[in-house]
């Protein structure tokens, strides 16, 4: 968490960044309003995340009422260009002990050392794309049908209620991906039948056209067969989005978290062996 305080009198602001949490929030103390017993009712208190003080906003709304406090321009743009998230501060930690590759993408040192054949194909690829502060979203990883190497991606959702299950998921935007009118379904990895001493944390989800090898317009997937150097075992074709989703419960998970470069060696050893 980060949190800054501009000290004045009588108003007193403070806001910053808990991810997870409250994520961005603000929180605006009026000692003309304290209550002498306990200090109460000198709150105001706003945050866009899924637990926090005050009200729940959007980023558009918070960021008006930082502005309003007095909140400088300069620090309100650098508290949401993503400069603290947790994966940004990992990057930092991370470029103290290893180099970065042209791709801005940091390399886990020991993952390349035992994959560096296909982790140099992702660590050609674009950098991390710039997430949209109006949008929630996660990275993926896209495999275009016509490109020679795979792209890091910023996939949005909308958290979407299921009133039979009283439970609240993610509805990944996949048509951006896959195409507008395509039908898609999703094959689950929790486990790397080709290397079994790969512990996989979480499971990746490869999402594709339903009836890619029918539809009569989806062509060769030319970065799979890139990727695995023609030794797939599968016919692919159309376009290919891959994200992760939290835990290995491929019966019922909801919840997508962002992929990373780590992923890649699964992801890759998926295309070797499915078929």
């Amino acid at each position: 968490m980060v949190r800054f305080t501009i000290e004045g009198t009588p108003i007193t602001v403070a806001y910053g960044y808990d991810e997870g949490l409250s994520d961005y929030f603000l929180s605006v103390y009026d000692k003309r309003l304290e209550i002498k017993d306990d200090g109460g009712g000198s709150y105001f208190d706003l945050h866009t995340g899924k637990i926090g003080f005050g009200m729940r906003v959007s980023i558009e709304t918070i960021r008006v009422y930082l502005a309003r406090y007095g909140v400088p321009k300069k620090k309100i743009q650098e508290l949401f260009s993503g400069k603290y998230s947790e994966k940004n501060q990992k990057l930092q930690e991370n470029q103290k002990e290893f180099s970065i590759p042209k791709s801005g993408i940091i390399c886990n040192k020991s993952g390349c050392n035992q994959d560096w054949i296909n982790h140099k194909l992702i660590c050609d690829a674009l950098p991390y794309p710039v997430k949209s502060q109006s949008q929630q979203s996660v990275y993926g990883i896209y495999l275009p049908e016509d490109n020679d190497k795979p792209i890091f991606v910023s996939v949005s959702f909308k958290m979407v209620y299921d009133k039979e299950d009283n439970t609240h998921y993610q509805r990944l935007d996949k048509e951006s991906f896959l195409g507008k009118d395509a039908f898609t379904s999703s094959s689950v990895m929790a486990r790397n039948p080709l290397n079994p001493q790969r512990v996989m944390q979480n499971m990746l989800v490869i999402s594709y056209r339903d009836h890619f090898l029918k539809d009569g317009k989806s062509k060769t997937n030319k970065t799979v067969y890139n990727m695995t150097k023609g030794k797939l075992l599968h016919d692919w074709r159309g376009p290919i989005l891959v994200t992760k989703a939290e835990g290995l419960n491929i019966i019922d998970f909801h919840n997508y978290i962002d992929i990373d470069s780590s992923d890649f060696s699964d992801l890759f050893d998926f295309f070797l062996s499915y078929g």
